[in-house]
């Protein structure tokens, strides 16, 4: 990667990093707030985020993905940077109250899909990696332009929570969650390694090189987290509408 796109590249993904880290702080402040907590209930999320970035970058600027290219380790080691993230949030959801309340807050529902806006950005940087000849087009194309579709309907997905159309955001949710699936599914068969079907060129070995490798490190798994954040608060919110509901037929 030249030095102009490398610079490209880090000036919108990398910046589209820290605008979503900033973002998901901000509402972990604004939801701590909401049911009176203290600045103490936000410091795991902040401590997740810092981690989670400063882990991503420090391994790709050394190296540590570069066994990806050639052997199974690089792999292995890319594959958790993507399972202990999600592992540690979803463990953290179920596992602890503070977290669980923070989360479930109904104020900042609209929000937690409006983060995913900023795929508009990230998507649209994917897209331009195909003429500049950084990534194969069979995995760029469709990613880039998945992204930039529910980066799109993350303006009406809000819209729909704020209206109560609690399913048709829950659809958005599931369209977003396979999205990232097909795009890592299409990242992996086009790197060169033992996972390498489709033959391309260029491959996407560049996706796990430094400024690229800060998407499936860090941002891929924070999407997917905020997915399953606004997935869990609306199947609630749903069924808690559908026992309304019935008590007051049965009431009657």
């Amino acid at each position: 990667m030249t030095t102009p796109v490398a610079m490209f590249v880090q000036a919108f993904d990398g910046g589209a990093a820290l605008a979503m880290a900033m973002l998901v702080a901000a509402i972990a402040a604004r939801s701590a707030a909401a049911f009176g907590g203290k600045a103490a209930d936000i410091s795991p999320a902040v401590i997740f985020l810092s981690v989670g970035f400063g882990a991503g970058t420090a391994i790709a600027v050394v190296g540590g993905f570069s066994g990806a290219v050639g052997g199974i380790p690089g792999i292995v080691l890319l594959a958790l940077s993507l399972v202990i993230p999600l592992a540690i949030g979803v463990t953290l959801a179920f596992a602890s109250a503070g977290f669980q309340r923070l989360i479930s807050q109904s104020e900042i529902q609209p929000s937690v899909v409006m983060v995913h806006a900023l795929r508009i950005i990230e998507g649209s940087v994917f897209v331009v990696m195909v003429p500049l000849g950084v990534l194969p087009a069979i995995f760029a194309l469709p990613a880039g332009l998945g992204d930039v579709l529910v980066g799109l309907g993350a303006f009406v997905a809000s819209r729909w929570i704020r209206s109560g159309r609690l399913g048709l955001a829950v659809w958005w949710n599931l369209f977003g969650l396979l999205d990232l699936a097909n795009a890592a599914v299409l990242g992996l068969v086009t790197q060169p390694g033992p996972l390498h079907v489709l033959q391309t060129s260029p491959t996407s070995a560049l996706l796990l090189a430094s400024p690229l490798v800060i998407v499936p490190t860090f941002i891929v798994p924070i999407y997917v987290l905020l997915h399953l954040i606004s997935v869990r608060f609306l199947v609630a919110s749903r069924s808690a509408a559908k026992v309304s509901r019935w008590v007051k037929v049965e009431a009657r």
